[in-house]
């Protein structure tokens, strides 16, 4: 079996004592002589594995040679075995001071050269094992602390964005519902519908902000929906270009009559910005990016190339013109934190895209790439069939002006003056009756004396929360109608109770239409 031997330096200028050595070691050891505190240090920087010094010698002795060894970082831990004639106790205590490992005297014996060299080679393979080992921890120790900060402040932040995403909630609430009102009792005028109308595009536009922040802190879950990735490209075209600057080129070539698919539209915008960015890295000196949508109906051998169900399936494709990739970066775009823009990059990007597409649709992600040449990305995203004809969805939205109205009294709780007022508004002008509590204690006086067909609560309130209010309700009055209403997406629900009306909550800020939908279909008990 052939190894490599391990490296002994012997420093002597005697040619007897040298010649004695390296036929002592040279079957066991590769040997490397040194006549001289000047070789000593050249071949040091080589790196033996123990070095044999002798001490007294012309010009620079042993013992300056070993103190010049150890004050260098590249050789102090290189281990020392003084050889002398001198043997007073002095000059080994000397010897031991300066880092010397062990000291033999002359005239040498064989045996004892062979033990010692041998014992100390073992105790510096052990030491440099165990100092590899330290290393190894320390270094994994710095990391799962760097780790642990890292998520300390992610945890913190995200605290920090879910409060600013509730109160935005709430706020454009306030907007959306009052803009509601105008649209419906203004008098017929074309330029007031007009501005209406782009405050109430502005308003969906902040809640598409807000559920990205609540995604952020964690207390957001995916929303799927049938949506047409056609309608969100054309929408967000403005945003895509802006994003990739004027130096790049975006072009559409998008199939009409393209199928539906079942996604989260936030998740799906996120994904398409992320590889727009990406493409922009790619094309630093600019370039063109094309999207394209196809349907596609992939054959047995298709799908079973791509690992997918034999069925119809939504393409996306994008398409630049930048550096490419080689196959090792393509291997590993989807990795989680790994990232082809060194400091810049956070590696979630395209993690981020991957889970959306393979792990939430249940469909694939195809990479063709070449340095050079550019990149192509196709997502196929399972058509989804479950869904009406956009011209059958509008015929059966019902129009606010003829529907969803009572006389039935209404409790309204809620913290925020301005949004028990909107609520109030709202629910009055449908010809409801409301009463309203800001708090949970007051809510349940107004409960004892009066009687209430519905309880429209908010979750996040001082004191009592929306969840413990409604499992006290509940406790007296277990018919009782309840929605529940919050700004805040979080996900756990304290009681059992009440898992129902956890799941069935409205995500403030939330459309008039679609409260007074729910608030008649409860009260119609048509859940």
């Amino acid at each position: 079996m052939s190894y490599d031997k391990q490296k002994i330096l012997i420093v002597d200028d005697e040619r007897f004592y040298i010649n004695l050595l390296v036929e002592l070691l040279s079957e066991d050891y590769n040997t490397v002589v040194a006549k001289d505190g000047k070789q000593t240090f050249e071949r040091a920087l080589d790196r033996p594995d123990l070095i044999l010094l002798d001490i007294i010698m012309p010009g620079m002795d042993g013992y300056e040679i070993c103190r010049k060894l150890k004050a260098d970082e590249r050789t102090r831990d290189i281990p020392v075995i003084f050889l002398t004639v001198k043997s007073e106790l002095n000059d080994e205590i000397l010897g031991f001071e300066l880092g010397a490992v062990d000291y033999i005297s002359k005239p040498i014996s064989p045996a004892i050269v062979k033990a010692r060299v041998a014992t100390h080679i073992a105790l510096s393979d052990a030491r440099n094992r165990l100092d590899l080992k330290n290393k190894t921890l320390v270094t994994e120790q710095k990391i799962k602390d760097e780790q642990l900060r890292r998520s300390e402040k992610l945890a913190a932040l995200g605290k920090l964005t879910g409060g600013i995403a509730h109160d935005f909630n709430n706020i454009l609430g306030i907007i959306l519902g009052y803009a509601e009102l105008m649209q419906e009792k203004l008098p017929a005028d074309e330029s007031l519908a007009n501005y209406i109308a782009h405050i109430l595009k502005a308003g969906d536009r902040g809640k598409i902000i807000t559920q990205k922040l609540l995604a952020f802190s964690r207390h957001d879950s995916s929303n799927p929906e049938n949506i047409y990735i056609n309608d969100l490209l054309e929408s967000d075209y403005n945003m895509f270009s802006k994003t990739l600057t004027a130096r790049i080129t975006l072009s559409f070539d998008l199939e009409k009559n393209i199928w539906p698919v079942y996604l989260d539209k936030s998740d799906l915008q996120d994904a398409i910005l992320n590889m727009c960015i990406n493409a922009m890295h790619a094309m630093p000196t600019g370039g063109s990016l094309t999207i394209e949508t196809h349907n596609e109906h992939l054959s047995p051998e298709n799908a079973r190339h791509l690992n997918l169900p034999v069925g119809d399936y939504v393409l996306l494709i994008i398409t630049d013109t930048g550096c490419g990739m080689d196959q090792q970066t393509q291997s590993q775009i989807f990795d989680p934190f790994f990232s082809t823009k060194g400091e810049k990059g956070t590696g979630l990007g395209m993690s981020q895209v991957y889970r959306l597409v393979v792990q939430q649709s249940k469909g694939t992600i195809r990479v063709d790439s070449e340095i050079g040449h550019g990149t192509r990305i196709t997502l196929y995203f399972p058509r989804h069939k479950d869904i009406q004809n956009k011209s059958e969805e509008l015929k059966n939205i019902v129009s606010i002006e003829d529907s969803y109205s009572g006389d039935e009294s209404i409790l309204v709780v809620d913290d925020e003056e301005a949004i028990r007022e909107m609520l109030e508004e709202v629910l009055r002008s449908r010809g409801y009756r409301v009463l309203c509590a800001d708090d949970a204690e007051t809510a349940l006086e107004i409960l004892d004396n009066e009687k209430i067909n519905l309880i429209l609560s908010d979750v996040i309130m001082p004191g009592m929360d929306g969840y413990e209010f409604v499992t006290t309700v509940l406790k007296k009055q277990p018919g009782m109608k309840i929605q529940m209403l919050s700004g805040f997406g979080e996900n756990n629900n304290p009681n059992e109770i009440n898992e129902t009306l956890h799941q069935k909550r409205l995500q403030k800020p939330v459309h008039m239409l679609t409260l007074l939908k729910r608030v008649r279909e409860l009260l119609d008990n048509s859940l």
